[in-house]
């Protein structure tokens, strides 16, 4: 994971991870790392083919809410 950061579009879910606009989906990750683990490929290029990923969290979610008290 890339970053952590407040989302202003989440309404009804506390938290989504989102890959970027350019970067690959979770999919073509999956297939990607399939093939590479047949061909025995090393763990950093494992890490260089993973997707950049954020997550977003949404801070007015009542889950969020109650993980900020508890860490309070």
């Amino acid at each position: 994971m890339e970053k952590v950061v407040v989302s202003p579009r989440l309404e009804s879910t506390p938290c989504v991870l989102v890959t970027g606009s350019y970067g690959w989906t979770a999919n073509m990750e999956r297939l990607v790392r399939a093939q590479a683990l047949q061909n025995n490929s090393t763990k950093m290029q494992n890490q260089f083919m993973a997707a950049k990923k954020t997550l977003e969290i949404n801070p007015d979610h009542p889950i969020i809410q109650k993980l900020q008290v508890m860490v309070d």
